[in-house]
């Protein structure tokens, strides 16, 4: 498993965030952080995640158990979570 932990932190090292919430739509910069102009994990009248990419991450003020790094939010975008972790 040290390998695969060590290959995410390579990849994280090399891919960032804003690129990562660009693919799932338009983001646009409110101050010094970013918002997504809809939100790409749940449907919501006003999207409630801020970007960082000052930090590489993310929070869903919506639903923080939606937050964190430039993984999760793939992972999230991409229905791939399960509540068990």
């Amino acid at each position: 498993m040290k390998i695969l932990e060590g290959a995410f932190q390579k990849a994280k090292q090399l891919i960032n965030i804003l690129d990562v919430a660009e693919h799932y739509g338009e983001v646009v910069k409110v101050g010094s952080l970013y918002k997504p102009k809809e939100n790409p994990f749940r449907i919501e009248n006003t999207c409630s995640i801020a970007i960082y990419p000052d930090t590489d991450s993310f929070t869903d003020f919506g639903n923080k158990e939606y937050s964190g790094d430039i993984l999760n939010y793939i992972k999230y975008a991409e229905g791939l979570s399960n509540n068990n972790e």
